[in-house]
């Protein structure tokens, strides 16, 4: 049996201890073990892990805290003799004998180079509600033949010593790769002056509540659109444009943003368009639990809305600068997702400035808490996002949302 006071250190270092690592890459290292005193019959293990952990915000949810690894590989640094307990037809199988190793008093260096898989991997990161991990993790164990093979299976529950490192992971993307984004168009119609809108098979926009980014359904305040679908002259159309140049962009670059707005009536308001740079995270207890959204403001421009008395039409164009401290597009993961979106909501009011909203009394929409493990995203000031709930669900504003990418190199 092993004896913990013969332990003095145990620790794992790298040899490049602040690089952040891509999928395939190999890491190098020592697993360090200090001892105050010799020690026999001992193995040590170096297991590298991959996991996704996320929890409900509903506290009445039986899907709480939910967990899936990714990857588990383990590798055997010392004392993994062969050891055979079948290979002997002899009657004294009593007289078996397992090879014994030993270690000396001071210190004991393990050197290591493990890699990564290509697959099933993404960016670290670590926040309110949950985690994308990975770490390399030694274990020691007692090299026992009852012990052994048990240990070696599962040296987490079966290990008297272990220590752990954290590592940084950044799944790279190439955003000079990506497609041309589409044109999202919202089409409106006045029919008696009450607002429908209705999307056309490109639109994106959001619900009531700023968390669903899919196309909506089509919204009718006061009266079902079947009746107006069906004699179209009681209709006055109306149509808005938002176009980005490029799908893809990385931290600190501006975003150009584009948008065209043919109106019914003339239009005046200082702070008539508002371009908001959104984060939705999605977090899925799939297959039983629910799915859960979550949006943070990351930059905001707001401009005047200028329609022409004669044309009705205006087009006007604006950028958003990416902070430098986000962290990359997250896709791919069942359990947990994080992308970017380019909000505008488009405020048709002449008579509604952003103070007789009552916004001095609600807090920046923030509904994500995130400290992510490579990137900082702590440091974003959001104290001048202007929280758009509210307005949103007033009469005469449109939202038209077209997905960005933030990549990591191009």
């Amino acid at each position: 049996r092993l004896d913990l006071n013969s332990f003095q250190d145990f620790y794992i270092i790298l040899d490049d201890p602040h690089k952040s690592y891509t999928p395939n890459d190999e890491i190098s290292g020592q697993v360090v073990l200090v001892l105050k005193k010799n020690l026999m019959n001992v193995i040590i293990t170096l297991s590298l892990l991959g996991y996704v952990k996320v929890k409900s915000s509903i506290s009445s949810s039986s899907f709480r805290t939910r967990k899936t690894d990714l990857f588990d590989h383990i590798i055997c640094i010392y004392g993994n003799d062969d050891i055979n307990v079948n290979g002997n037809d002899t009657e004294d199988e009593q007289d078996i004998q397992i090879p014994e190793n030993g270690l000396t008093k001071g210190e004991h260096r393990f050197p290591f180079v493990v890699k990564l898989p290509a697959k099933n991997i993404y960016t670290s990161i670590s926040f309110e509600r949950g985690s994308i991990s990975y770490l390399l993790r030694a274990s020691i164990g007692n090299h026992s033949l009852e012990q052994h093979q048990q240990f070696l299976k599962d040296p987490d529950t079966k290990s008297i010593l272990k220590c752990e490192k954290l590592l940084n992971i950044v799944q790279p993307i190439n955003v000079s790769n990506l497609p041309l984004p589409k044109i999202k168009t919202l089409v409106v119609k006045y029919p008696n002056k009450k607002l429908i809108k209705v999307p056309s098979t490109n639109t994106s926009t959001a619900n009531s509540s700023g968390t669903s980014i899919t196309s909506p359904e089509i919204m009718t305040p006061n009266d079902s659109p079947k009746n107006y679908d069906n004699d179209n002259s009681l209709l006055d159309p109306s149509s808005s444009l938002v176009e980005v140049p490029s799908l893809g962009y990385l931290r600190g670059e501006l975003i150009p943003v584009k948008i065209s707005l043919q109106h019914i009536k003339r239009v005046q308001n200082t702070s008539g368009i508002i371009i908001t740079l959104i984060r939705i995270c999605k977090v899925d207890f799939a297959p039983d639990g629910p799915v859960q959204n979550f949006r943070k403001d990351l930059s905001q421009t707001i401009i005047p809305l200028f329609v022409d008395p004669t044309t009705f039409k205006t087009e006007v164009s604006s950028s958003l600068r990416i902070p430098a401290d986000v962290f990359p597009t997250i896709v791919g993961c069942n359990m947990v997702s994080f992308q970017y979106f380019i909000e505008v909501i488009a405020n048709l009011s002449n008579n509604k400035s952003l103070s007789s909203v009552n916004q001095q009394s609600e807090a920046v929409r923030d509904d994500e808490n995130l400290d992510d493990i490579v990137f900082s995203a702590t440091n974003i000031n959001s104290a001048n996002i202007f929280n758009v709930d509210k307005l949103k669900r007033m009469k005469n504003v449109l939202t038209l949302n077209t997905e960005v990418i933030i990549g990591t190199y191009r």
